[in-house]
């Protein structure tokens, strides 16, 4: 196959012709295949380790980020009706990057 003559045709790869115009879209636009698509992946991959948290994580979690919006522990303790003290324990658990440690811990049975 020969390569048209046209000032826009930069690049022929097998049968595909490619226009000036096409590559200099896909440049400026911000689009790299294998940037993207690896920050999808690791989007879907931490989306995936979280889709099962139980309710009361999710209620914990609702707890910081409305903390973080007011920055204050009152006001936030009111609006969900829960203690400062209550609160103040969650606190020091969480971990931003493991949502796991809001969870319950197991009750261990004596007997």
């Amino acid at each position: 196959m020969t390569p048209l003559k046209s000032r826009n045709m930069i690049l022929q790869r097998g049968d595909k012709l490619y226009d000036r115009e096409f590559k200099n879209l896909m440049l400026n636009s911000g689009f790299h295949l294998m940037n993207d698509l690896n920050a999808l992946y690791h989007m879907t991959s931490y989306l995936n380790k979280y889709a099962n948290l139980p309710k009361e994580v999710k209620q914990r979690i609702k707890w910081f980020d409305y903390y973080r919006k007011c920055d204050n522990v009152s006001l936030t303790c009111r609006y969900f009706g829960i203690s400062r003290q209550c609160f103040y324990d969650w606190q020091r658990r969480y971990d931003p990057n493991n949502l796991w440690t809001l969870a319950d811990r197991a009750k261990h049975s004596y007997s």
